[in-house]
């Protein structure tokens, strides 16, 4: 019989069992047989058979919601909810694409439909944004319907974005007329709406370094810019929680920062860091679970010992506090921002649960799956063991990125696969057949009941060649090159100067993620994971002098980025006012090509490439015009950019001009 991965997993034996606990009133099922290179799968099948959001409690959110878009792409939507690497009392701006992805996953969660959400408890020990401030305050932009600009701007202003003559980053706007820029955190590129009047004419997306647009956006749906939504009723309520605070025992320096900021509270402005005050401008403290319907249900990954270890953190996290407290770091009588384990474990309890055990403990429901071998480059092997499996009229599934090396070492050992594009849904998986798919999946599992076997890069490879997912984060990669040594003076993008220190593996049993430790002035460090990698880089300064690193939570590097910004907009100002006056004068318009350009052009050696057929059309373009030609030839050494340098220069001497041509050296300009 001939079924998809889907049907099969539709007949494991458990599968009444899992049913009826997803059917009848809240309640908790316990049950084993689910490795974690397993679990991907099962909640995606466990979100469609119930058409119910499924929120997954897992020791590696990331590498879960990585291996579940590699299975499903637009089968069943996933989300992230991750943790935040900043604490709350630090008063430290949290990762943008953090927060884009925390964001991201409440919405999903609670529009009801079905949908996977993976996440931790370390990560819902950080609230979030309540669901009526979400579901009050965020909007939808679509074409053809009617808004008041005016509402729009406060609705923006009131989600935390700011304005900016210039959209170039997440949680910016700006207005220029009928045109409003945005650019939400949960899309990859900003939005440029047209108005004309109140009628929404057009809505597409830009890209922040052109600022041209790419394509049309058939709606889109505005998130808030934080996690914390500010009015004059939340600042108010803050105002009297504020008053608790004790700084007598606190160092100057550090009692000032804290008042700054909290009377830009009370001026009712987002700034980075007042994700740290939280706590007292939504005393609720909402929480992931707050989106979540009635009829979601959660599967979580050892429970038990999950709990254990965030109980733990939340000690050392009380007792880092207590210390700073002493040391006047902090003030008296703080709230720390974050919920208690024993909080979020009562909530959590309001939902259908699967609680997947280890081992195969008395009571509990086995759901049917199990790790496969791993070969680790032993091609023969496991060549001879899908071979055995096929004659068994067997089913074996496998997934990797090197579907062509490996389809091509399997036929060199009589191995034929069935390949092309593997869709769990439709594709079909018959007795006997072995089938190759190109999913980038790391580890695969065997469902005995279905005589099933799955493989993936890990089980067959050792390892899996990641891709980097552009303009979002770095994927966890099993190869990469950093670009400095320890020692090595760094920024990072919202924490500023620091000096790298190297990198760290932090985790327990087999769930370890890799770090870099930056270390900034007066001791502070962080942490920052390799998937973030790409927010830091390499310190590039002029002169000799050493720059002075940054303090943590201090503001040096806001008011340094606010005063760059500030020159940058003179520098744009300036050059706005040039180009507008360059636009007024009449230049020269050189004449069209003649027969003697044309002899020239055909007497170069070498055909051109389709980038300098382009580029010599632009270059003649701008020289017909009659405006100043302002234009900036690039590219490397030897793609002909001389030969396009001389069609130009003798176009201008064929209209009687003059041409110099300026090189740095003397050897240049004796070959030219």
């Amino acid at each position: 019989m001939t079924e998809t991965l889907l049907e099969l997993i539709d007949r494991l034996p458990g599968r009444g069992r899992v049913e009826a606990w997803w059917s009848a009133p809240i309640s908790q099922l316990a049950a084993h047989g689910l490795p974690a290179s397993a679990l991907p799968v099962f909640a995606v099948w466990l979100a469609m058979r119930s058409r119910r959001p499924v929120l997954a409690l897992v020791p590696d959110p990331e590498g879960s919601f990585q291996e579940a878009g590699a299975w499903f792409r637009e089968d069943v939507r996933t989300v992230v909810f991750p943790a935040v690497e900043t604490l709350p009392f630090d008063r430290l701006a949290p990762d943008e694409e953090t927060v884009r992805r925390r964001l991201e996953a409440v919405d999903a969660l609670g529009s009801g439909e079905p949908v996977v959400c993976f996440t931790s408890w370390t990560a819902m020990t950080r609230p979030t944004l309540a669901a009526e401030a979400l579901r009050r305050w965020s909007f939808t932009l679509k074409p053809a319907q009617t808004y008041s600009v005016d509402d729009l701007l406060r609705r923006l202003t009131t989600l935390g974005y700011r304005r900016e003559p210039l959209v170039q980053g997440r949680g910016e706007f700006s207005l220029r007329g009928g045109i409003l820029d945005c650019f939400p955190p949960n899309r990859r590129h900003p939005l440029r709406a047209e108005f004309f009047g109140d009628e929404l004419e057009s809505l597409r997306e830009f890209e922040v370094e052109s600022q041209g647009s790419v394509g049309n956006v058939a709606n889109a749906r505005i998130l808030a810019a934080a996690e914390l939504i500010i009015t004059p009723d939340t600042v108010e309520a803050a105002e009297r929680l504020l008053e608790e605070l004790d700084f007598s025992r606190c160092l100057p320096e550090v009692r000032d920062q804290w008042l700054a900021d909290i009377e830009r509270i009370r001026s009712n402005a987002y700034f980075d860091g007042i994700e740290g005050f939280q706590a007292y401008l939504d005393p609720s403290q909402p929480t992931l679970l707050s989106h979540l319907p009635p009829d979601a249900l959660t599967v979580s990954i050892d429970q038990r010992r999950s709990l254990t270890q965030a109980e733990q953190r939340e000690q050392e996290l009380a007792e880092l506090v207590a210390v700073e407290v002493d040391r006047g770091e902090l003030p008296a009588r703080l709230h720390t921002g974050l919920l208690p384990i024993s909080t979020l474990r009562g909530a959590a309890a309001g939902w259908r649960g699967l609680d997947v055990v280890r081992g195969a403990e008395p009571g509990t429901l086995d759901l049917g799956f199990e790790p496969v071998d791993a070969y680790a480059g032993r091609i023969d092997p496991f060549s001879d063991r899908i071979r055995t499996a096929a004659r068994q009229k067997s089913r074996v599934l496998v997934v990797t990125q090197q579907e062509a090396r490996l389809r091509e070492l399997l036929e060199d050992r009589d191995v034929y696969p069935a390949g092309g594009v593997f869709v769990w849904s439709q594709t079909p998986l018959a007795p006997g057949l072995v089938v190759l798919g190109s999913q980038p999946v790391p580890q695969g599992f065997r469902l005995p009941s279905q005589r099933l076997e799955v493989y993936g890069d890990s089980d067959l490879f050792g390892g899996l060649r990641q891709r980097v997912r552009r303009g979002v984060v770095r994927a966890r990669s099993a190869t990469w090159q950093l670009e400095f040594e320890p020692g090595d003076l760094i920024v990072h993008i919202d924490h500023g100067i620091g000096r790298f220190v190297g990198m760290r593996l932090m985790g327990e049993d087999g769930q370890e993620r890799e770090y870099m430790q930056l270390e900034y002035a007066e001791g502070d460090k962080l942490y920052v994971p390799v998937e973030h990698l790409e927010r830091v880089q390499k310190y590039v300064g002029g002169g000799d002098a050493a720059p002075k690193l940054q303090r943590l939570g201090s503001g040096e590097w806001d008011r340094a980025k606010r005063k760059v910004r500030e020159s940058v907009e003179e520098v744009a100002r300036d050059l706005l006012d040039l180009y507008s006056k360059r636009q007024l004068v009449e230049g020269h318009a050189f004449s069209e090509d003649g027969p003697w350009q044309q002899e020239l052009e055909q007497s170069f050696a070498y055909d051109e490439t389709p980038d300098q057929i382009r580029v010599m059309a632009e270059i003649k373009s701008d020289m017909e015009d009659s405006r100043p030609m302002d234009r900036l030839l690039c590219g490397d050494v030897g793609f002909g950019k001389t030969e396009l340098a001389v069609r130009a220069a003798f176009k201008a001497v064929m209209d009687g001009k003059q041409v110099g041509i300026l090189v740095p050296t003397t050897v240049l300009a004796q070959q030219h």
